[in-house]
C-alpha cells in the first residue's frame, strides 16, 4: 500500500467528519504537502529520512512544518496500531523551532482610541466582550441572550461558533468541560450589555437583521469596521492624509491577550487563569506569564 492510498483512507474515515478548522488542516496538511512528497512510497519503506526531507525543504517555514509533524505522528501511530508498520518513522525528526510572537498589551494610546471609536451598539458590543471576558472570537459569536445572568452579574459560556468556509457553525462543548465556564460580569461593563441583551429580539447576541447567524465574510466585514473605527483614533490628521497605517494590526487575539495580561497584574494564579481562559492546559497560559515575568525581572534590574 502506498502512503498516499492509507493518507487519503486516513482522512476520509477519521478526520473529514471533524470540526470544520481542524478538518480543513488535516486536508491541506495531507493533500498539499504529504502526499505531494512522499506520497508515492509504500507504507511500510517511509524513514525517518523521508519526512525529514520533506520538513527541510519546508524549514523557513515553521508553523507548516509543525503541522506535517502533528499529522504525521497521528497517521503513522494508527498505522502502527493498524499492524501495517512496525514502527513509527517520525520519532527523532529535527523541525524547526516556532518563533512565538508576543502580542502585546493595549498601549494607553490605543485604549483610549477603542473607547473613543464611533461603533454600532452590535460592534460596541462584540467588542466589551472581548474586553471583559478575554475570549476567542468564536466563543463571543456564540453567545446567547439566556446566557446571561445580570441579576447575579454571570455568564455561562457553553458554545462557540466556527467556519465552514462562509457559514457559521455551533458547536457545544459537549467532549471538554474546560471551554464551558461561568465568569463575572465586571461593573464597568454591566450596563451596556444588558441594554444591548435586552434590546435584542432574537437568541443570539450577533446576527444578521433576520435573526440568522453572521457569516465568515459578514464576520470580517463588521471587523473592518471596527478597527477603521479604532484606528480613526489612533492616527492623526496628518498621518490620515499620508494614509499610513497604525503601527499594528488589532485583532480579536489581541483582545484576548490583553485580558490575560490584566489577570497576570491582578495577582491570578496560573492555574486559576487557565480556568477563566478555557484552556485544558496550563502550558497555554506559561507562555504569557513568562513572558511577563520575564519583563518584571528586566524592570527591577534596571532599577
Amino acid at each position: 500500500m502506498l502512503l498516499s492510498d492509507y493518507a487519503d483512507n486516513w482522512f476520509r474515515t477519521l478526520q473529514e467528519k471533524r470540526n470544520p478548522n481542524t478538518r480543513d488542516m488535516y486536508f491541506n496538511t495531507i493533500y498539499k504537502h504529504i502526499i505531494p512528497s512522499i506520497g508515492h512510497i509504500p507504507l511500510n519503506k517511509v524513514t525517518k529520512s523521508d519526512i525529514q526531507g520533506m520538513i527541510d525543504s519546508r524549514y523557513d517555514k515553521p508553523s507548516t512544518c509543525s503541522k506535517i509533524m502533528n499529522t504525521c505522528r497521528q497517521l503513522f501511530e494508527d498505522a502502527l496500531n493498524d499492524d501495517l508498520i512496525y514502527k513509527n518513522p517520525c520519532r527523532k525528526v529535527i523541525q524547526p523551532k516556532s518563533i512565538q510572537k508576543e502580542t502585546d498589551p493595549f498601549t494607553d494610546k490605543e485604549l483610549s482610541a477603542i473607547q473613543k471609536a464611533v461603533l454600532t451598539p452590535m460592534n460596541r458590543a462584540f467588542v466589551n466582550i472581548l474586553f471583559a471576558f478575554g475570549f476567542w472570537r468564536g466563543e463571543a459569536l456564540g453567545l446567547m441572550k439566556n446566557d446571561f445572568d445580570f441579576p447575579n452579574q454571570k455568564v455561562y459560556f457553553q458554545r462557540s461558533i466556527t467556519f465552514d468556509k462562509n457559514n457559521a457553525i455551533i458547536n457545544p462543548f459537549i467532549k471538554t468541560s474546560y471551554s464551558r465556564r461561568t465568569l463575572y460580569i465586571p461593573n464597568a461593563f454591566l450596563d451596556s450589555l444588558k441594554n444591548y441583551v435586552d434590546s435584542l429580539s432574537g437568541i443570539y447576541l450577533f446576527t444578521f437583521q433576520n435573526g440568522n447567524l453572521i457569516t465568515k465574510s459578514s464576520y470580517d466585514k463588521m471587523w473592518r469596521r471596527i478597527t477603521m473605527a479604532i484606528n480613526e483614533n489612533l492616527l492623526s490628521d496628518a498621518e490620515k492624509k499620508m494614509k499610513l497605517s497604525p503601527a499594528r494590526r488589532i485583532t480579536a487575539l489581541t483582545f484576548r491577550h490583553d485580558f490575560a495580561t490584566k489577570l497576570y497584574y491582578s495577582g491570578i494564579s496560573r492555574k486559576k487563569a487557565v480556568e477563566i481562559m478555557g484552556h485544558s492546559r496550563i502550558q497555554m497560559i506559561e507562555r504569557v506569564y513568562a513572558a511577563l515575568d520575564a519583563k518584571k525581572r528586566k524592570f527591577r534590574r534596571k532599577n
